[in-house]
């Protein structure tokens, strides 16, 4: 009985390391793509700026 309860809770544990897995990358992309459109934002901007300049 003990073995098969050891068997249950490190299956229990191995989910839940999968699962914190699975969020950290899921929290990774989204960070990835938060600072793409930062960048973009600025870039475009930065374009702006330097038409603006030259007029």
């Amino acid at each position: 009985m003990t073995s098969r309860r050891r068997e249950d809770d490190e299956k229990k544990e191995e989910k839940e390391r999968e699962r914190e897995t699975k969020t950290r990358r899921i929290r990774n992309e989204d960070e990835r793509e938060r600072e793409e459109r930062k960048r973009k934002t600025k870039k475009r901007e930065n374009r702006k700026e330097r038409k603006r300049k030259k007029r």
